[in-house]
């Protein structure tokens, strides 16, 4: 009779993906829920995990609407997120070489969206032609960013670009800041190049302002607040 032996695994918390192609990943975690029982099941939250790990597989499209849920959702178009943050979040910090579309309805989310630090590849956010979405501000940091076709409102901050982060506006997209020092603010080596009708009204300083060793290239600037500093 062979005897069962209940090995002791020496690296208990890693696994090792290895992809058709015959490449090789070891990913490790750690979890969180602290649980009372041994052993570490495989199921889909942690497979979350490691997907986010290893960063897109391909170009992917994640929804969100006013409709939807942060905890119920999962950012597919039948079901989608309720904030715009939480589906930024969703996101690997290494892009995989793709796109990563962020398709927002039209609606008003109250929330100051970060991108920040995400790497290889871009962040689309785009949804159905003159769509209004009014958002609070967003910052850009590190990481290049689109808007696409989508006409945005941003209610408070404006837009802050920073830190080498790359921002694009399409020339189907609006990009509208009431409120604000300024309305879009590049520092650190940033760069905006703005291709859309930019509209930008009620800003207490320049609707554009540059920083050092930032490049901003305008198409069409309008509105009330349309100085560049």
């Amino acid at each position: 009779m062979i005897p069962v032996v209940d090995r002791v695994p020496t690296y208990p918390n890693r696994i090792k993906l290895t992809r058709s192609d015959g490449s090789v990943e070891y990913v490790t975690w750690e979890r969180a829920d602290a649980p009372t029982v041994e052993g570490t099941p495989i199921n889909k939250a942690l497979f979350d995990s490691i997907a986010k790990d290893l960063g897109l597989g391909g170009p992917t499209t994640i929804y969100v609407s006013t409709t939807g849920s942060d905890t119920l959702g999962d950012g597919t178009q039948a079901s989608p997120y309720a904030t715009i943050q939480h589906a930024v979040d969703s996101l690997p910090k290494n892009l995989g070489g793709y796109v990563a579309f962020i398709d927002i309805a039209a609606g008003t989310y109250a929330e100051y969206v970060n991108v920040e630090f995400f790497s290889n590849g871009r962040i689309t956010f785009t949804g159905v032609a003159d769509a209004v979405v009014n958002i609070q501000g967003l910052t850009v940091r590190g990481c290049a960013v689109n808007l696409e076709y989508i006409h945005t409102h941003v209610q408070e901050g404006g837009v802050y670009v920073t830190m080498s982060a790359d921002l694009f506006i399409g020339p189907n997209t609006k990009l509208t800041c009431n409120g604000g020092t300024e309305g879009v603010y590049c520092r650190y080596n940033a760069r905006a190049s703005l291709s859309g009708t930019v509209t930008i009204n009620d800003t207490t300083g320049s609707a554009i302002r540059s920083g050092a060793t930032c490049e901003i290239f305008i198409s069409t600037l309008a509105g009330s607040g349309n100085s560049v500093g």
